[in-house]
């Protein structure tokens, strides 16, 4: 993909020969690659099996066992790297995870979620000697209560 200088070089070449059917042609292939990209980017992946797989199987034996409320968290988004310093840019990395198809999961079994709410939790940081950068490292989990009838 072409830097957007570019990119815009080359559409200022193209109008002064006249092109103008060019130029439109690659603005709107320039944008529906940029529009691919960030589709790309928001596209969120489920809750990893091997996390659902337990939660799945307490809520399986305590349905069994007769118990009418059930509390569990997952994880759901993960951030690594860090912020901005003077001078600085953003490496932020954030990975997320959707929990809809283990919520649905749930209900299917006969558990309704009652509620959900979502923490952050810091697990890692690290300051420089300036203060000016940090690297903080933590996930969002997210506290689901289900209950049945």
């Amino acid at each position: 993909m072409m830097s957007w200088d570019k990119q815009a070089a080359k559409w200022d070449n193209q109008m002064r020969r006249g092109d103008k059917r060019s130029r439109r042609d690659e603005r709107a292939k320039a944008k529906e690659e940029h529009g691919r990209a960030r589709e790309e980017r928001a596209r969120v992946k489920l809750v990893p099996a091997d996390e659902a797989e337990p939660i799945l199987r307490d809520a399986e034996v305590l349905r069994a066992e007769g118990v009418h409320v059930y509390a569990c968290a997952v994880l759901i988004a993960h951030t690594s790297g860090g912020g901005a310093g003077t001078g600085g840019k953003w490496t932020t990395k954030i990975s997320r995870f959707n929990p809809s198809w283990l919520i649905e999961q749930l209900e299917r079994s006969g558990w309704r979620l009652e509620n959900i709410d979502h923490v952050w939790m810091q697990t890692s940081q690290n300051n420089s000697i300036t203060g000016n950068f940090g690297i903080i490292e933590g996930f969002v989990e997210a506290q689901m209560l289900f209950r049945r009838d």
